[in-house]
């Protein structure tokens, strides 16, 4: 792999780290333009709001800039920030341009802490949700209306219409919780895992954490880091059925392959399962389903069964047989975490340091 690939793709961990500030709006965008800067986009009807939180973020981290209108028309604000670093917002659409010799260094060294002086920004539905519900087919789908068709002792269910179904909707609503969220199956193709990036996609900015526990062949011979390529490949064909334009940006789609932590079985194992928990307790789906286009898109009939537990119990029972005890407790302040975990984005060709960048210029 070349240099300037490595390069790249360790430039998109950086813009992945600041869209998972806390304090980063969900609805924001930030594009990498190499040499020529950095932009900062969200959707919004109201770009007005937008700029006024911009000023008020920038005035809040850089008291003595000196924002002044540019140009014939003012259409642009420009904000010196340091040397060789500044930036311009267009008081129209709210659009914020990062620009400079330095930028890349202040923008690794220096966005946490600008996304730490900024107040909450309201932004206004703009229906990408509801276009990713549609495209899952999981829009108007209540979960508990699902989950209250599995009795106690489990069932059978068809694998399209129910199976797959609350599959789906569990895992958009346990992101949306901010819970931490286990999948584990042997088999999976690339679309159930560009659904599952989807649905991260759709939560992003909820806190939420995702573990996928999978076999390294998980489409027959298929290795998962050819199924991961397909994925992201569905996820970058996406288009915004409004506007035309893609559904996503590279750095979004980077955003949550970083964020999905994957492990590759040690051992064989035929459980199939999603699992999630928050604040002391648990809830599991279990089914003989794989989580494949044999089970989920076929009209296969699976057995399928709900349970709630407390954490403790979901650790022993599921977790620790599996080498993965003391995962829940990630989320709430633990510590622990067994050590096989990576980046979905680290599968595969392995890119540079993020270390070693942040040493090197970006020119």
């Amino acid at each position: 792999m070349s240099f300037r690939v490595k390069h790249q793709r360790a430039r998109k961990l950086f813009i992945s780290q600041a869209l998972s500030h806390p304090k980063c709006p969900k609805s924001m965008d930030i594009i990498d333009r190499g040499g020529e800067g950095i932009k900062f986009t969200a959707n919004t009807s109201n770009p007005d709001n937008l700029v006024r939180w911009w000023m008020r973020t920038i005035r809040e981290a850089y008291p003595d800039s000196k924002p002044h209108d540019e140009g014939k028309y003012g259409h642009n604000i420009t904000i010196p920030i340091t040397t060789g670093v500044g930036m311009k917002l267009n008081k129209h659409t709210g659009e914020l341009k990062l620009k400079g010799a330095n930028h890349w260094e202040w923008f690794t060294t220096h966005i946490d802490a600008l996304f730490d002086c900024s107040p909450d920004l309201a932004t206004s539905k703009d229906g990408a949700s509801e276009m990713i519900e549609r495209s899952l087919g999981i829009q108007g789908i209540a979960v508990g209306t699902l989950i209250g068709q599995i009795p106690d002792c489990g069932c059978i269910k068809e694998g399209p219409l129910f199976t797959y179904t609350l599959w789906k909707s569990l895992l958009d609503y346990w992101f949306r919780m901010g819970s931490v969220v286990t999948i584990v199956t042997p088999q999976i193709d690339a679309e159930r895992l560009s659904d599952i990036l989807l649905i991260m996609l759709k939560n992003r900015g909820a806190g939420f954490m995702a573990r996928l526990y999978i076999q390294e062949k998980c489409d027959g011979d298929v290795k998962f880091e050819k199924i991961k390529a397909v994925a992201v490949r569905i996820l970058e064909a996406m288009k915004n059925s409004q506007t035309g334009k893609k559904m996503f940006s590279e750095e979004k789609i980077a955003w949550a392959a970083i964020e999905l932590k994957v492990a590759l079985q040690p051992f064989a194992t035929s459980c199939n399962f999603i699992g999630m928990s928050r604040g002391g307790e648990a809830e599991i789906y279990t089914t003989s389903a794989k989580f494949h286009k044999t089970h989920f898109v076929s009209k296969t009939k699976d057995t399928v069964n709900f349970h709630r537990m407390q954490v403790v119990e979901y650790e022993q029972l599921y977790l620790e047989p599996l080498g993965m005890q003391y995962l829940s407790d990630t989320v709430n302040g633990g510590s622990s975490m067994v050590s096989h975990w990576q980046s979905l984005s680290t599968i595969g060709p392995r890119s540079r340091s993020m270390r070693s960048l942040k040493s090197s210029k970006s020119h």
